[in-house]
């Protein structure tokens, strides 16, 4: 997993850790955690106020896209193959969903 806190808040990066939401967070799911990764880190994350979250499958080959909307996730679509992602956290990254299973 992965989390990115993007210059502007790297205030928030301490001696202790990150003290409040990353701008993004990349889930790679497994199969044996799939489940908590979608129903309560999920939960934890849009609490936390974290804007933009990703689930990327290894066994699909797939990324979904989410993004907080009042304090719930919205998806903005299931990614895969030469897929780049949308992401409004970095649109200057352009991330192939393939770039993930390499």
């Amino acid at each position: 997993d992965v989390l990115v806190v993007l210059n502007a808040n790297l205030g928030l990066i301490t001696p202790a850790g990150v003290m409040g939401a990353p701008d993004l967070v990349v889930e790679i799911a497994s199969p044996s955690t799939s489940t908590y990764d979608r129903a309560k880190k999920l939960q934890l994350s849009a609490r936390g106020g974290v804007q933009e979250y990703w689930i990327c499958d290894p066994i699909a080959k797939t990324s979904e896209l989410l993004v907080l909307d009042q304090s719930v996730y919205r998806s903005l679509g299931l990614f895969r193959g030469q897929a780049t992602l949308p992401s409004i956290a970095v649109p200057e990254l352009p991330v192939h969903v393939s770039q993930f299973f390499a």
